[in-house]
């Protein structure tokens, strides 16, 4: 079995109450099938709608652009999660004055015995 992570800390008085942002970062994904492929060659990218209080990106394998995991979710404070029963489960938080970066993990549950589970990182544009 695998497991992913994200870690630090900030503070909710540093993330925005009011405009957009977009994040462009890397991530990293493990099919957690039995099989165990590490792909480490994924880019992420963030769209955050900070009055909305929402978030929404996807995870895209730079090898094939059709390989790809939509995330979405609601901003909770300096933290961000998907809502609950959703295909795929995401959980991360803002970093940095003004939330500068973000960085979280997710599990994607496709079908029976299949899944992928990774974290992500990106910085403000």
């Amino acid at each position: 079995a695998y497991q992913t992570f994200y870690q630090g800390r900030t503070y909710t008085g540093v993330v925005p109450t009011s405009g957009r942002a977009l994040y462009n970062g890397t991530a990293v994904w493990v099919n957690n099938n039995g099989i165990g492929a590490v792909n480490n060659n994924l880019s992420s990218r963030f769209s955050v709608d900070f009055a909305n209080r929402t978030i929404d990106g996807n995870i895209t394998n730079r090898r094939n652009g059709n390989d790809s995991i939509q995330l979405s979710g609601k901003l909770d404070g300096a933290n961000f999660h998907s809502a609950p029963g959703s295909r795929v489960e995401m959980h991360g938080q803002f970093y940095g004055n003004n939330a500068e970066a973000l960085a979280g993990d997710f599990r994607e549950h496709p079908g029976v015995g299949q899944s992928r589970i990774g974290a992500f990182g990106a910085v403000k544009q």
